[in-house]
This record gives structure tokens, C-alpha cells and sequence, in this order.
């Protein structure tokens, strides 16, 4: 009796739909509009939890008590100053260069180790892996700090370590102190870019890790991936258009034009959030806290974020995510456009140091299979 042929195997490009492992770090409910950091809603954890808080309740898997916290602090700050092959690759980089581009040559500069080493993950000394994570948290600012200085012609500046890392971040970006208000609204944006599951960047950061490769690799992959503009850019586009269109009372006009050209206009939907993004509304208050500090600036910036997410409510009833109201956020604290995107690599270096550390926890190398659809088998001609 001949058997029936076997079914073609389902593929889903880009993973769509796949589940491919359990996690404890984050829950990312779509129907529910719900993102929640290890059980915490993130929408409470921005607007009332401390960058610090947020990275520890990652890394260590809750959120510190007043002993924890005053030692991860201590130790965060320890971590700050750039080790020599850091700095070197910093100073070697064009002034010009993207800031994205820079931190992830720094990065894999700060990662590199002797041809002598063993290329084993070096976790065997008793919190290894916790240092080397905190270390990436540590001095991602401060790599992002020095690029929007270089940006602007000046050196940068060494860290403070008496200085929360929102606080020193900005005030090793502009040079002088920031306001409390300004640190907040920073602060909020960092925790509300932290984590966000298996998105391409921290799969990419789990699928590196499961090979045996050590944190380092993990985040310049991760940070490579957030690189490609169909991950990465969206807060600086976002700030693009809304110079271009200029005018709060023009974006009416100018989403209509976009959506009948049939173009997607970023800063709206999400692919897990298809209702409501829960980080949009905390960023908006962010972005309305600025706001009342910057004068007609601010009142402009928050008027052209009304005004297109009314204007697309009414076209297409599509919501806000968290990228339409943290561009003119950033804009409003003084930060180049071109940094936008590693301000979000700062938020995020703690989501992909926790994913990394779970898949290191109970890892099985990540190794898919795939549908062949080239030739059928043939001879090499002779």
C-alpha cells in the first residue's frame, strides 16, 4: 500500500505566530493591551520606579528593597568608567559616525579578549555574568553621552558616580545639570523602552548567547539588529516628520496624504499591540511634562502629537505606540536626532542582558529548521 505523501511544512517567515521558548522576564498581552515587566505593569513601573529599580527588577528578577537598591546603585556606578579599549575605539570612530554605529564598535572594543583566552562564555567565577551584565548597563550611557558631545564638536565627559544614570546621562550629553522634571521624563522613557519579549533585537541577543558566547556578543548582535531601520529609527522618523510637516495645524493634511498613498506613518499600531500600546500614554505625559517647561517649543511639539493622533483616529482608528510621543521628547531635552535610537539601546541593554541570562540559565542552542525549495538533487558536471 503506498503511503500518502507528507504534508509540506508550514513555514512563517519572520517567526510570525512560532513560539519558540518561555520566558519570565516579560508578558506582552496584544488583546489586553498589556506589557508587563517579570508582573509588573510597565505603565506603573514608569511612572513611579527609578531606571535603577527597573534594571535590578530585570536582571535580578525583583525589584530591590532599600539595601538591594542602595548596592546595585554602588555598584552600577563602580562599573561606569570605560575600560582603555573603549575609550581607544571611541576616539577612532568619525565624529559623524551614527551613534548606533559607534556604541556597537564600542561595545565589541570593550568585549575583546586575549588570543590566549579560553572562547567559553566566562561565567565560572561565582556573579561573573551579574557584573558583566550591569557593566553593559553601566556604560551604555556613557558611550551615548560621549557620541552626542562628539556630535556637537566638544569632548565627553567622564561619568559621576554620584549621579543616578538618567541624571548623569543627560548631564554628560549637554554638560550642565539637568531639572528633575527633565531626568524624569528620561528616566520614564528608559523603562518604558527596557524590555518588549522576543523582538528581533533580543532574539537576536538569545540566539547568540545559546551558542556558548559571552554578554558582550550577545548586545553588539542585539545592537546590530536594532540597527536595521525596519527594527530600529522609528522615534527619530518620527521627529523627522514632524519638522517636515512643521505646523500642528498641517498634519490633518499631511496624514490624510499619507494614508491615501498607502504609506504606513510611524509613531502608530504595533505588531503585538494592535489596539492600544500601553507605553504610549505614560510617554505622552512625559512628553506633556516637557512641554510645560520648553515654552512655544513645547506647546508646538505636544500640539503636532495631539494633532496626529487625532488626525489618525479619524482616519483609520489606528493608536499612538511609544515612539510618537518619545521623538519630540528627546528633541525637547536638547538631544540630536541622530541619537535617538541608542537613547532606546540604553532602555533596552537591561531586556537584553535579562533574556540573555535566561536562555544562559536553560539554554538549548537555538538551530531551526528550514523548507528547502532550491533544485533537486543533481550531478556536478563533468
Amino acid at each position: 500500500m503506498v503511503s500518502a505523501p507528507e504534508p509540506p511544512p508550514e513555514v512563517r517567515r519572520g517567526l510570525a505566530g512560532v513560539v519558540a521558548d518561555t520566558t519570565a522576564v516579560s508578558e506582552q498581552d496584544g488583546p489586553a493591551a498589556r506589557l508587563t515587566y517579570r508582573g509588573y505593569p510597565v505603565q506603573d513601573l514608569a511612572r513611579t520606579c527609578g531606571y535603577e529599580e527597573v534594571a535590578h527588577l530585570l536582571l535580578v528578577g525583583e525589584l530591590p528593597g532599600t539595601a538591594d537598591l542602595h548596592a546595585f546603585r554602588r555598584r552600577e556606578r563602580a562599573l561606569r568608567p570605560l575600560p582603555a579599549g573603549a575609550r581607544a575605539a571611541l576616539d577612532a570612530m568619525p565624529r559623524d559616525a551614527h551613534p548606533l554605529d559607534v556604541l556597537r564598535t564600542v561595545r565589541s572594543a570593550a568585549g575583546a579578549r586575549g588570543a590566549g583566552d579560553p572562547r567559553a562564555a566566562p561565567a565560572a567565577a561565582e556573579g561573573a555574568e551579574s557584573d558583566a551584565a550591569l557593566a553593559l548597563v553601566a556604560r551604555t550611557p556613557v558611550v551615548v553621552a560621549a557620541c552626542a558631545r562628539r556630535l556637537a564638536g566638544r569632548e565627553p565627559l567622564d561619568p559621576d558616580p554620584d549621579r543616578p544614570l538618567a541624571d548623569d546621562l543627560l548631564r554628560m550629553c549637554r554638560g550642565t545639570p539637568a531639572h528633575p522634571d527633565e531626568v524624569r521624563a528620561l528616566e520614564m522613557s528608559l523603562i518604558l523602552y527596557a524590555e518588549l519579549g522576543f523582538n528581533a533585537s533580543t532574539f537576536t541577543a538569545r540566539t547568540v548567547v545559546s551558542t556558548g558566547a559571552d554578554l558582550t556578543a550577545a548586545v553588539v548582535a542585539a545592537l546590530a539588529a536594532l540597527g536595521g531601520p525596519l527594527h530600529g529609527g522609528a522615534n527619530e522618523e518620527v521627529w523627522r516628520t514632524m519638522r517636515a510637516i512643521g505646523d500642528p495645524a498641517g498634519a490633518d493634511a499631511w496624514l490624510r496624504a499619507e494614508v491615501d498613498a498607502g504609506r504606513r506613518a510611524i509613531g502608530f499600531g504595533h505588531r503585538v499591540f494592535r489596539r492600544e500600546d500601553p507605553r504610549a500614554a505614560p510617554m505622552r505625559e512625559a512628553l506633556a511634562a516637557l512641554a510645560a517647561r520648553c515654552g512655544d517649543d513645547g506647546a508646538r511639539a505636544l500640539a503636532m502629537h495631539d494633532a496626529l493622533v487625532a488626525s489618525m483616529a479619524r482616519a483609520k482608528g489606528i493608536p499612538p505606540n511609544v515612539d510618537l510621543a518619545a521623538g519630540p521628547a528627546y528633541a525637547l531635552l536638547g538631544m540630536p536626532t541622530a541619537l535617538f535610537s541608542a537613547l532606546f539601546a540604553v532602555g533596552r541593554t537591561a531586556g537584553w542582558c535579562a533574556h540573555a541570562l535566561e536562555q544562559r540559565a536553560h539554554n538549548r542552542i537555538v538551530h531551526p529548521l528550514a523548507a528547502y525549495v532550491g533544485p533537486p538533487p543533481r550531478e556536478v558536471p563533468r
